[in-house]
């Protein structure tokens, strides 16, 4: 178990909380692990119906720990290798999840932050609330299965918005959209998407639990292949020209100059 991840559990909600405020809950491997652990034991757990996600001190998280991220970028070396990325794991979890899972998305939400808020089921975020998928800033493609699901969450040309132009998103700019369910205050967040686990939860478990299966059952063997795919191009796109210069940039805290490339 991680520090940085927070655990508790009330009457039939798991509430799972990033708990890294100081660095707008960067994720770095232990706690990718944590909450995949925490995920799996409340699959097997008949007490738990519902889990929210959270991220503690005004931040849902700001993806990638940058420490951890560059380490995994100058040891990998092909994807043919027995490469262990934990957000992977992570992914590999939490895509065909069988329980519902709320979000509730307060500032910051960036790359994996973001991406994987697409598969939780219900998605609230705060005014405050921005959402972030930087992937062509930073040389890479992008990951979580993102390519598949997004154009059919919100549309292709909403999508490429996102993707292509790898700006960052208003929470109400997300709504209209159709990225998330609502918007509300920051002071009414939490008490928003508990109160949606808790009506949830009240429900009769496997109905519940068959809705979401049988929703997702038509596309989720390609989600899953999409996330593949998009990882091993992810692994290849570490080690490539535009993401070293954007690595080198970052680290020189300047813009990246893109400008060499064809």
């Amino acid at each position: 178990m991680s520090d940085y991840i927070k655990i508790n559990s009330e009457d039939s909600i798991l509430k799972i909380g990033f708990n890294r405020p100081d660095k707008k809950n960067a994720l770095n491997s232990e706690m990718y692990y944590a909450v995949r652990d925490a995920l799996v034991s409340a699959s097997e757990d008949s007490k738990i119906r519902v889990i929210v996600l959270y991220g503690e001190g005004g931040d849902f998280t700001s993806g990638n720990d940058v420490k951890d991220f560059l380490a995994f970028a100058t040891t990998k070396t092909s994807q043919e290798n027995d490469i262990q990325f934990p957000a992977k794991e992570f992914l590999d979890v939490l895509i065909p999840y069988n329980k519902p899972i709320i979000a509730a998305v307060d500032g910051m939400a960036i790359g994996i932050g973001a991406t994987m808020t697409m598969h939780c089921d219900l998605v609230y975020a705060s005014t405050e609330a921005k959402f972030h998928m930087p992937f062509v800033n930073l040389g890479l493609n992008p990951e979580a299965g993102t390519t598949f699901f997004l154009p059919k969450l919100v549309g292709y040309h909403n999508a490429a918005e996102i993707l292509l132009s790898g700006d960052m998103i208003t929470s109400q700019r997300a709504y209209e959209m159709g990225f998330v369910n609502g918007v509300v205050k920051q002071s009414e967040l939490m008490d928003v998407a508990i109160n949606k686990a808790k009506r949830i939860a009240e429900l009769a478990p496997t109905p519940v639990r068959l809705a979401k299966q049988m929703m997702k059952e038509h596309f989720i063997d390609q989600l899953i292949e999409a996330n593949q795919n998009e990882f091993n191009s992810f692994v290849n796109r570490m080690s490539s020209p535009e993401a070293l210069e954007a690595m080198q940039a970052f680290m020189q805290k300047r813009k990246p100059d893109f400008s060499q490339f064809e």
